[in-house]
């Protein structure tokens, strides 16, 4: 039995609109229970299971006697390609081409272009007489009806996991049926034969013009290449490039030296004119110097100094003294060549520096001229070097153009040998025939295994779906499984009908007290439960019970509810505020009035017309006199203070009103009190009726707590007795 949670605190109607219930909503079918649909049902179910086997039974017997299809098979084998005429066959390209080709081939067997050769063949209206009489118009056979009925009746398939292809005729007669199939194979392998000879003559041709291609090719490359030799003059390229490479290294090599010389010319140049033009005068070298004292004029006058040196040393060894006119003379004499010495030294030695300088200028002249030469032959042989690499780069590609054409040319010749071999070979189209058709000795239709099954099963599917159309059109609420499935809607909880309870049979409305180990007592206990978590979260005191329709039980569920609560200490007013049927007086044997409509007249006072039961805990007030019970005062303020004085009073104060399908009673009285509940009776309202209760109190001022179906038969089938039977069980041990 499903429950309601709790949920704390007040909300407005537009608030409780939007978040009461959650349920996404469903299609019919999604509140049909299989189960319960089979167990309900199950005998129809097996009834018409017999009846279908009886119906495929007769069927095929029927359809044997009359009718039968018999199908001859012709079985080819596809052989993977052979690519060359040495080898032996093997699939290539991949099993996925492989497929692909048998596929094409399996198609191929029942295209238009094999069945037209069988309807327009000569063999056909001779070897399948009977078929043939169907297409004869004044006198002349009609191919075209012919290929449309063939197209019906021939058929092919890949066998699984085989290289075979399986093609089929059906056809009542089974010798013609046999006859037409071998036609269609015929026929086929004419056409497997024609398209392999087309392939092969193209192949062939496309071989030979390849080879006349390539053959030109290689005589146009060759006389390039030969206007190339004759032309730069070059009977071996490669000696040609290696000369001039060596030729290339020695000038560069050469050039490098007289660059490396030049540059030293040139700095020695700039040390020399450094000093040439230096204030301080020229620092000649040693070696310079060395030169100069070797020089022939300075020999001479130092050998001249040497000698008056000799002859004044004679005059002081004849006993001359250095204050001799003679000796003074010499002096004199020594002094001049001296002077004379270091003039012609310096004078030397500047000749000599200056030679050297211009001999060094002219030095570098001629290194300089040198280099120009060598720059000039270096750019001439590279020049010709680039020339060289670029004819033998021609010449290279040339020689791989032949090789490659030559190749080719072989491959293609190789190739055309090979395809004049394959056209030798039994498997050159790949397909052959595997099995010729036989006469069959067996129907392929009707069979037996398959009738009966089929009888059977199309039988149990119609009473089947019949069943659950019945069940999904049936929009009355059977269960709280209908409840639960409906968008926005709790349940609160359900109630077993009262005549499958074990506990045994009394007055309904009084179940709680009188059976209180029934299995309704306890349904009854566990609504109390969730109604209790409930209304004390939010803080109600007046709750209204409602129904749809007549008979749905309001009453008797205000009254057990009742009793519930007040089993559990609470103190309970009853209000009935059906003026139409009061029945709550009769429920608990009590007088018509004082009561409810007194209390809105001002006849009496609420404390004087509430009335005692024989339950502790639960009072009740009563609809009143006939007379008082005016609906239109359940509207006013009068009322609302009535409940207001209530509820301060009581625990829980349960409203009981009309029907909500013949009086609009409960949503006036929904705006004045705290919470309001739906009782519906299964197989009695509809989920539309429902939905509409639901939609109208949420938008009044109450609660909405939910729906409590009532009277839920087992019968409805499954487990639900079982579950009768453990509670009271349970109960009573």
């Amino acid at each position: 039995m499903t429950t309601i949670p709790a949920q704390t605190g007040t909300q407005n109607p537009q608030t409780r609109a939007a978040t009461q219930g959650g349920a996404a909503p469903t299609s019919g079918f999604g509140a049909v229970d299989p189960l319960k649909l089979l167990q309900k049902h199950k005998w129809l179910l097996a009834g018409s299971a017999v009846v279908g086997g009886l119906v495929g039974l007769a069927a095929h017997f029927a359809w044997f006697a009359y009718a039968p299809v018999y199908k001859p098979t012709v079985i080819f084998e596809v052989s993977p390609p052979v690519r060359n005429a040495a080898d032996t066959p093997e699939i290539m390209g991949g099993q996925e081409e492989f497929n692909r080709f048998m596929s094409t081939q399996k198609s191929r067997m029942t295209d238009d272009g094999v069945l037209s050769r069988v309807a327009t063949s000569t063999e056909l209206p001779n070897k399948a007489k009977k078929w043939s009489q169907q297409f004869y118009e004044n006198g002349s056979f009609n191919s075209q009806e012919a290929l449309k009925e063939l197209r019906d009746i021939v058929d092919s398939r890949v066998v699984t996991g085989t290289q075979l292809i399986e093609l089929s005729v059906t056809y009542s007669d089974k010798y013609e049926a046999t006859d037409i199939v071998k036609l269609v194979s015929t026929k086929y392998r004419e056409v497997l034969e024609e398209q392999g000879r087309r392939s092969r003559d193209s192949r062939t041709l496309s071989l030979r013009e390849g080879i006349e291609r390539a053959q030109a090719q290689i005589d146009q490359r060759t006389t390039e290449r030969d206007t190339l030799v004759r032309q730069n003059k070059i009977e071996s390229i490669r000696s040609a490039v290696e000369a001039v490479q060596t030729d290339l290294r020695s000038v560069s090599e050469e050039l490098k030296n007289v660059e490396l010389a030049i540059t030293a010319l040139r700095k020695q140049q700039e040390q020399m004119e450094a000093e040439f033009n230096n204030p301080a005068g020229i620092s000649y070298s040693d070696e310079l110097r060395g030169e100069v004292d070797e020089d022939a004029l300075v020999l001479d006058i130092k050998q001249q100094i040497a000698i008056l040196k000799s002859s004044q040393q004679a005059l002081l060894l004849g006993g001359k003294t250095s204050e001799h006119r003679a000796y003074l003379r010499y002096e004199s004499q020594i002094k001049a060549q001296e002077d004379t010495l270091a003039t012609t030294k310096a004078q030397l030695l500047k000749q000599k520096f200056e030679s050297q300088l211009d001999g060094i200028r002219s030095e570098i002249r001629q290194r300089e001229a040198q280099q120009a030469k060598l720059s000039a032959d270096k750019t001439e042989l590279e020049t010709r070097s680039t020339q060289l690499a670029s004819l033998d780069g021609r010449l290279t590609d040339i020689d791989t153009a032949i090789k490659t054409l030559l190749t080719s040319k072989a491959e293609s010749e190789k190739a055309l040998s090979n395809v004049k071999m394959l056209d030798s070979l039994e498997n050159a189209n790949r397909v052959i025939v595997w099995r010729d058709a036989t006469v069959p000795n067996e129907v392929a239709f009707p069979k037996l295994a398959f009738m009966l099954p089929l009888g059977i099963l199309l039988t149990v599917g119609l009473v089947g779906g019949g069943v659950i159309a019945r069940e999904i059109l049936d929009q009355r609420v059977k269960g709280p499984g209908d409840i639960t499935l409906m968008p926005r809607t709790r349940l609160i909880g359900w109630v077993p009908d009262a005549a499958e309870d074990p506990s045994g049979q009394g007055a309904v409305e009084t179940a709680f007290r009188d059976r209180s180990r029934g299995v309704v007592a306890e349904s009854y206990r566990q609504i109390r439960v969730a109604l209790s978590k409930r209304l004390e979260a939010a803080g109600h005191r007046s709750l209204l019970v409602v129904s749809g329709m007549p008979g749905s039980g309001a009453t008797t569920t205000i009254s057990n509810l009742a009793l519930a609560f007040a089993a559990a200490e609470k103190r309970v007013l009853i209000i009935d505020a059906n003026f139409r049927r009061p029945a709550v007086n009769r429920v608990f044997g009590l007088p018509e009035s004082p009561g409810l409509g007194d209390c809105l007249a001002k006849n009496a006072e609420l404390a004087s017309a509430i009335q005692a039961t024989s339950t502790p805990g639960v009072e009740v007030l009563t609809a009143g006199t006939k007379e008082s019970r005016v609906v239109e005062r359940l509207g006013t303020a009068g009322f609302s203070t009535l409940l207001s004085e209530a509820s301060a009073k009581y625990d829980l104060v349960l409203i009981d009103c009309a029907p909500v399908i013949v009086a609009g009673d409960g949503l006036t009285i929904a705006h004045r009190c705290d919470a309001s509940m739906v009782v519906v009776r299964a197989f009695g309202e509809k989920r539309g009726l429902v939905a509409r209760i639901r939609n109208e109190l949420t938008e009044s001022r109450s609660e909405f707590l939910g729906v409590l179906v009532n009277s839920v038969r087992a019968s409805a089938g499954g487990y639900l007795r079982g579950n009768f039977r453990a509670t009271q069980e349970y109960q009573q041990s």
